[in-house]
């Protein structure tokens, strides 16, 4: 009998210690029931009671009948704790608890150490001012795909509150899968931001819910579908959300109706790349910044990726950086579309100390603004760096739809194009700044009921940046002026860009549109002076407001038509045909001129316009001889005639370094019967120095004249300009030369082919060298100067 005892006892303690299931069979309402209380608890699903509580780490809990569960012991362990698909089970921890800790140390993925299953839901909530943890041992496993939610009553704050751990060592085997939703309300403490790096794995579809006045988001890997929200702060800081060695998360809300700080920063950390959509849905009309600032003057080079949707709605202030030091650059890359239509959307917040801060948004979607302000509350202004960007940089056609202005009171908000595949206005808008200074360039296309209007009225480079034939607006585009200025209007039409310009002839703020068209104006006939106009091209030009002004046309070519003998100026549609505008104005001489600037006379702009010509013989100066020497290492003399018949009021010499950029150095008023002039000029640079003299009549028509060089310090030959380009029989190639020598001048065909060739004697300074070339077949040919040995350059021309 003595020996059946003891063994009776063996038995029961391996029954007692060995792996155990427990149910919970107590009360779901009410005050509960209490952990260690033996009658809340069965062997089985319902059954009758276990005579024990769980409380080992061999024992296993499951939660499948609703329960409401007084956490009453500091410390419990556990293997498994598992909820029940559509099952509620409520643990709270009562005031007199001291920081009570669940351990879980379940390793198996098949029966993990936490399961909460799809549609049930796992509360943990305390009511006292202490931590209530739910810790996850070395190794262990967790999976998530119903609800774990966390909260506690008023006055639970600091460091205290529900929460759970993993463990802060690295290289165990510990993982949880989040496929559901974990939700941290007011009264709980959010994990340990450190520990979940390599441990927590929010999968698509899941959710981290900060439903709570701050708290943070901790490191982890997030699928790509799944999400951080955040939408209880009212007064404490923006939650932080915390990276691992990838910087990413899935998708983000930002929705906190209760918001009462007047600036919150949601400081995303630098290089943070959002794999979904980034919504901003309610901010209570407070400002929520998304860079960090940083500290000090230490640089921070904040960059964000969002790859799907930017969206800010509702009552939401947004401000992509609030720079209030130096050295805070913010690059934010949107690959989805950019959906505004909250209260206002800045790029930058701060205006100080922010000459070096720029902002760019790139956006590779479309640009959806339909509601509330978009452009920047900083307002520093900078003649030399572009500081609030809005870059398409998308592959295929992108639109943009705005409330009519993306723009600031400074008007230093740039749209910037980087996408060849173009960008297109789908209703009309006001930037401050129009740039193509980027990689792709790309056009912007409009129409006329979606016009693009720029309204910074510098004339610097900034304000419109590096248009060419791979970037320019194709349809109508407008600039907003307030000086006397040239003020360019990037105009082109399908694969070919030609600008035009405006002058004004008063500082009174107005508006100037113009479209460019690259085919011939239905009707090209002219009245005289004209005798005919370019087939190729036209421009609308109008005044929209304020103050008349002059037109503007550069030549990329010669004019179809326009011989040596005629003048290249502006010309006007009447209604009926085309008439002369240069009356006060600037034309070009010879008429198959391929480069020069024409301008018009000041008018009320309104129709088409286009390049004219007309017989220079009719004009009223004639320039007989033009020429400019070096006198010394720091003086030129710049010398030239005209003919008797000229009417001249003032000769203007401009210098060039270029050939290109002149500048005025000296003016000359005309002296009635006098026709020979000079103009010593004593600030000669080292270098070439190019001279051109531009000549006003008594009636104001401006005229160009060709370029002579002079060189300074230098050994040199110069092939400055062959007259004229479309020959007949013969022409003059004009050459400049700080040494005497013989030339050899070679005429090729198109092909490469040498034609026929002849040697000229150069001496030093600018001289004229004949061509004879009737015997040349009509067509296309170059003709190269080679000196010493040395190719001095090539000019075409066309045989006619």
């Amino acid at each position: 009998m003595k020996k059946f005892y003891v063994l009776f006892v063996v038995l029961s303690c391996v029954l007692t210690t060995n792996a155990q299931t427990f149910y919970w069979i107590g009360p779901s309402s009410g005050a509960g029931g209490n952990w260690d209380n033996t009658a809340n608890w069965s062997f089985s699903s319902g059954g009758p009671t276990a005579g024990q509580f769980p409380n080992n780490s061999a024992h296993n809990v499951i939660f499948d009948q609703n329960a409401l569960v007084n956490v009453n012991l500091e410390n419990i362990n556990l293997q498994t704790l598992t909820v029940a698909s559509s099952i509620t089970t409520k643990l709270f921890v009562g005031p007199a608890m001291v920081a009570p800790t669940i351990t879980l140390s379940g390793t198996s993925a098949v029966t993990p150490a936490l399961k909460i299953n799809s549609g049930a839901r796992l509360e943990d909530s305390c009511d006292a001012n202490i931590p209530f943890t739910v810790a996850f041992a070395s190794d262990s496993k967790g999976v998530i795909d119903g609800t774990w939610y966390f909260t506690g009553k008023t006055g639970v704050s600091g460091a205290n509150g529900s929460t759970f751990t993993l463990p802060g060592t690295t290289g165990l085997s510990n993982r949880v899968d989040v496929n559901g939703t974990i939700q941290l309300r007011n009264g709980s403490l959010s994990p340990n931001p450190t520990t979940g790096q390599d441990y927590l794995f929010f999968n698509s579809g899941s959710t981290y819910w900060l439903d709570r006045n701050g708290g943070n988001v901790p490191k982890g890997t997030f699928g790509t579908t799944s999400t951080v929200k955040m939408t209880g702060v009212v007064n404490n800081p923006v939650p932080t959300i915390n990276v691992g060695s990838v910087p990413e998360i899935g998708n983000l809300i930002f929705d906190c109706p209760g918001l009462i700080l007047t600036t919150a920063s949601l400081a995303l950390t630098n290089n943070l790349i959002i794999k979904g959509d980034f919504q901003i849905l309610n901010t209570n009309g407070k400002l929520v910044v998304l860079a960090t600032n940083g500290t000090g003057s230490t640089p921070v080079n904040a960059n964000y990726t969002v790859r799907g949707n930017l969206t800010v709605s509702g009552n939401s202030r947004v401000a992509l950086g609030n720079a209030s030091n130096t050295n805070k650059v913010v690059d934010f890359q949107v690959e989805g579309n950019l959906n505004l239509s909250g209260t206002s959307f800045d790029i930058q917040n701060s205006s100080s100390f922010i000459a070096t801060n720029t902002t760019t948004l790139r956006v590779k979607g479309n640009v959806n603004h339909t509601a509330g302000t978009f452009g920047s509350a900083g307002t520093f202004v900078s003649n030399t760096t572009d500081l609030y960007v809005l870059e398409l940089n998308g592959t295929t056609n992108q639109t943009i739809t705005s409330t009519g202005t993306i723009n600031n009171s400074t008007n230093e908000v740039s749209l910037r194009l980087n996408n060849a595949a173009g960008v297109t206005l789908a209703s009309p808008l006001t930037v401050g700044k129009l740039s193509f200074n980027s990689a792709a360039k790309g056009k912007l296309t409009t129409s006329t009921a979606n016009v693009l209007t720029i309204a910074n009225t510098g004339t610097h480079a900034l304000v419109v940046n590096s248009p060419s034939s791979l970037g320019f607006v194709n349809g109508p585009v407008r600039r907003t002026t307030a000086s006397t200025s040239s003020y360019l209007l990037p105009t082109g039409k399908g694969s070919t860009y030609d600008p035009n310009a405006v002058v004004p002839n008063s500082v009174t703020p107005s508006v100037y549109q113009s479209e460019y068209f690259n085919t011939a104006y239905s009707d090209l006939s002219v009245v005289s002076p004209l005798t005919g106009v370019s087939n190729q091209e036209y421009w609308q030009i109008s005044v929209v407001s304020g103050a008349n002004a002059a037109v503007e046309l550069t030549l990329t070519g010669a004019v179809p038509g326009a011989i040596v003998t005629d003048a290249v100026g502006v010309a006007h549609y009447t209604g009926a045909d085309w008439s002369d505008l240069n009356a006060g104005g600037i034309i070009i001489i010879p008429g198959n001129s391929t480069t020069g600037t024409t301008r018009s006379g000041y008018s009320a702009l309104t129709g088409f316009y286009t390049f004219g010509y007309g017989l220079a013989g009719s004009l009223p100066i004639k320039l007989t001889q033009f020429d400019a020497k070096k006198i010394n290492s720091s003086s030129a003399k710049v010398s030239w005639q005209v003919s008797s018949s000229s009417n001249a009021a003032q000769f203007e010499v401009l210098r060039s370094s270029d050939a290109r950029n002149f500048v005025p150095v000296g003016t000359i008023n005309a002296t009635d019967r006098v026709y020979t002039y000079g103009f010593d000029d004593n600030s000669l640079p080292f270098g070439t120095s190019y001279y051109r003299l531009r000549m006003t009549d008594q009636q104001g028509i401006v005229t160009l004249s060709a370029v002579v060089a002079v060189l300074n310090g230098n050994k040199d030959v110069i092939l400055t300009s062959m007259v004229p380009t479309a020959v007949t029989s013969g022409a003059y190639l004009n050459i400049s030369s700080s040494v005497k020598g013989t030339m050899l001048l070679q005429i090729t065909d198109m092909y490469g082919r040498i034609v026929t060739q002849q040697q000229a004697a150069i001496a030093t300074g600018n001289q004229q060298v004949p061509l004879t070339l009737q015997q040349l077949p009509a067509g296309a040919y170059q003709v190269t100067a080679i000196m010493n040995n040395n190719r001095i350059g090539t000019i075409r021309f066309v045989k006619q």
